[in-house]
């Protein structure tokens, strides 16, 4: 847990939640349950001081709720209120309702404004950004690992724009990644190590996977080394 961040930092990262939120369940407000907001989550203690700085800025209003969700036709999750003010049974748990001036929170998340033409990645705070687009990734082992490999490859990204690519970037080996990432301890046993070699292959897969859900224009290449193409 990172104890050293900033305030703006911390307002970065609560505010980068919210606003994937928004993106994924396309309503307003947004509900969200409380464990997102947990110190392990967060990486820091508590998110106290940073909701009074976004109330107080008009950026959002919050309620806290128990409630279930419940699959609608076509597949369609929905969270349902109960009145009580604690657990009813197992399948209750708690939530933030959360209605968002989306201009006032998004100021929290970019300090500059991002275009559709651009794909910003806030390193320190595991944060992609492209347009009105974010993902923020959790603190989980799996979204950690996937922040990792996006530290690692970031600064060799390939960009194409209108077909050419600009800059080309570098292709990263594959084995120095599976070590950067803890899979194995020499690069040299890469090859003949199925495991590791399947724990980056399942990583990147599912990444990617993530990325396109979210309609974000970035893929991961595999082949004679391993780089992140970001096409607009």
């Amino acid at each position: 847990m990172n104890m050293e961040m900033t305030l703006e930092e911390k307002i970065k990262r609560v505010a980068a939640i919210i606003d994937e939120a928004l993106t994924v369940q396309k309503i307003n407000p947004v509900y969200i349950p409380t464990a997102y907001f947990k110190p392990e989550n967060l990486g820091f203690p508590t998110p106290r001081d940073v909701f009074r700085i976004l109330r107080e800025s008009g950026a959002m209003k919050m309620r806290c709720w128990w409630g279930y969700d419940i699959v609608e036709e076509g597949k369609k999750q929905r969270f349902v209120k109960t009145d009580a003010d604690e657990p009813q049974n197992d399948d209750d748990f708690e939530v933030y309702e959360i209605e968002v001036d989306e201009r006032k929170l998004r100021q929290f998340v970019v300090n500059k404004r991002v275009s559709a033409n651009d794909v910003e990645f806030d390193s320190q705070n595991g944060v992609i950004f492209f347009g009105r687009i974010t993902h923020a990734f959790q603190r989980g082992r799996e979204e950690q690992l996937r922040l990792k490999l996006f530290q690692i490859l970031w600064d060799r990204k390939k960009v194409i724009r209108g077909g050419k690519a600009r800059p080309k970037g570098e292709l990263f080996p594959a084995s120095a990644v599976a070590v950067q990432l803890g899979f194995l301890e020499d690069p040299r046993a890469f090859s003949k190590n199925t495991t590791a070699k399947d724990k980056l292959d399942n990583l990147l897969k599912n990444t990617e996977r993530t990325l396109q859900a979210k309609k974000l224009p970035i893929r991961l290449y595999q082949k004679g080394g391993i780089q992140i193409i970001v096409n607009i």
